[in-house]
């Protein structure tokens, strides 16, 4: 063990300008890529911690939704939409009738509602909007905007017939999955225009699009599309990823969206940089027993002629590499956290809507596996030179000796 001690100090003695030379840039290289590995991980989480923080809300709508989906999306559905119920429907009381939807004319007029779930709680941001009764909480239940119950001529525990308009069913762009009369009771009046207000105030709180009217939703009934809430960016995210391999079509808020892809952008890229720098690494490895064969050759004769065993030999060189690989990751280490600090400044003046999120973290796990992964590669080619020991041509390298 002392020998091959002595040997290792006399080698790294005799290489110690190529073995600096080589550190340097290994140090280099391992900080950017520690940098780098650090930035893929801290740069989503200040965009979700951002996004969590700047949204109440986070919404992911899912087209053609039948009862069982709600399990299989894993959230609680919040509103949802249907044609013949919530568009292109006409909603009538006693003789009296109203379209949601204009069927001709150059100005057309929109009514339109939603189907609220009843444990979401989402209407009760609208209180202030509420004259009188209490919001829909069970089946067909309904809450209508003071105009048109005013012009329909009900009130608070009347009922109400809600069925498609005949006037779009004909439509080769719309797709009416119900046909047929519904009957809702009216358990609240409230004024449109006051929800409007709130909406345009609260726009964070507020999570129900404005309407002339809202129903319970049926939890069983087939929806066009039903808006699912979740309880964080990260979850949103996740799920709705989970939703498009599922071949679901999902699709996200405008906010989230265009996060959702700056971080995928993010990602990619950082990922990729970080590929390139981990080949680089291993390469400079490669480069480095390449460089030590090729100067040491006749030293190596040498302590083969002496009977040193083709382990032995490459051992005291794959050691050297290995106390380089130790050294470079601990100084790479620490430039790293510099760089990643620096990295994070940037992301802030970037995205400047959420700075203070971004955030640099110390990750010992990574350098520890880089560690890890750069010794095992070393090992590879300890198993490469001693094969090359091995096959060497000995005499042919001391015959002038």
């Amino acid at each position: 063990m002392k020998s091959i001690a002595k040997l290792i100090f006399l080698e790294v003695n005799f290489l110690k300008k190529t073995i600096a030379l080589i550190g340097v840039i290994l140090i280099a290289f391992v900080a950017a890529l520690l940098s780098v590995i650090s930035v893929l991980y801290d740069m989503p989480e200040g965009m979700y911690a951002g996004l969590d923080d700047y949204l109440r809300f986070f919404p992911c709508t899912v087209a053609d939704v039948k009862g069982e989906t709600s399990e299989e999306v894993g959230a609680v559905p919040v509103y949802a939409s249907r044609n013949g119920l919530t568009r292109y429907a006409m909603l009538s009381a006693g003789a009296k009738s109203i379209n949601t939807d204009a069927a001709d004319g150059l100005l057309p007029i929109v009514r339109r509602g939603y189907a609220v779930h009843e444990g979401s709680g989402a209407l009760k941001e609208y209180d202030t909007a509420k004259l009188e009764g209490e919001w829909p909480k069970a089946d067909f239940e309904i809450c209508l905007d003071a105009d048109i119950a005013g012009y329909l001529g009900v009130g608070v525990g009347d009922s109400v017939y809600i069925a498609p308009d005949a006037s779009f069913l004909n439509r080769d762009d719309l797709e009416f999955k119900e046909l047929g009369q519904e009957r809702y009771r009216v358990t609240a009046i409230y004024s449109f225009r006051t929800v409007a207000e709130e909406l345009r105030r609260r726009p964070q709180e507020c999570v129900v699009p404005a309407a002339y009217y809202y129903l319970a939703l049926d939890e069983t009934a087939e929806m066009d599309s039903v808006v699912f809430a979740f309880p964080d960016t990260r979850t949103l995210f996740r799920r709705y990823d989970d939703l498009v391999d599922a071949g679901y079509e999902a699709s996200l808020g405008s906010v989230a969206e265009s996060q959702y892809e700056n971080i995928n952008l993010a990602q990619a890229f950082f990922g990729a940089v970080a590929g390139v720098l981990g080949a680089m690494v291993l390469f400079i490895l490669y480069s480095l027993i390449a460089i030590f064969y090729r100067q040491r050759r006749s030293q190596i004769c040498r302590l083969k002629l002496l009977g040193a065993t083709g382990s032995r030999i490459a051992a005291v060189y794959c050691s050297v590499a290995i106390l380089l690989v130790v050294v470079s990751v601990v100084a790479g280490t620490a430039f790293s956290m510099a760089f990643n600090v620096y990295f994070m400044h940037l992301c802030a003046r970037l995205f400047d809507k959420f700075s203070s999120n971004f955030v640099s973290h110390f990750r010992p796990a990574v350098s520890l596996v880089l560690l890890a992964a750069m010794a095992a590669f070393v090992l590879l080619l300890f198993a490469f030179l001693n094969r090359r020991v091995k096959n060497a041509e000995i005499a042919k390298e001391v015959r002038h000796e």
